[in-house]
């Protein structure tokens, strides 16, 4: 998945540019992560926002990265 995919997702939900720049400044794997579970979940820009602060403060503990914690849930479902 690349950027155009995140900013076609942020435009149809119309996110802020404040919360696009957020999701893009991620590393890609990072992104992708957000993106897929995004797109699955058909999150609005609060219900994103309030994943990724979620995620990061997640991974920020773990001392992991955001897609790091899906590798470890895929085992799981």
């Amino acid at each position: 998945m690349s950027n155009s995919a995140i900013r076609d997702y942020a435009a149809e939900k119309r996110f802020a540019a404040a919360t696009l720049d957020r999701w893009l400044a991620l590393g890609q794997s990072d992104r992708e992560a957000l993106l897929a579970l995004t797109v699955r979940l058909r999150c609005g820009e609060n219900q994103f926002r309030d994943l990724l602060d979620d995620l990061s403060d997640i991974a920020t503990r773990r001392g992991c990265a955001i897609a790091d914690l899906f590798a470890v849930l895929e085992g799981r479902w």
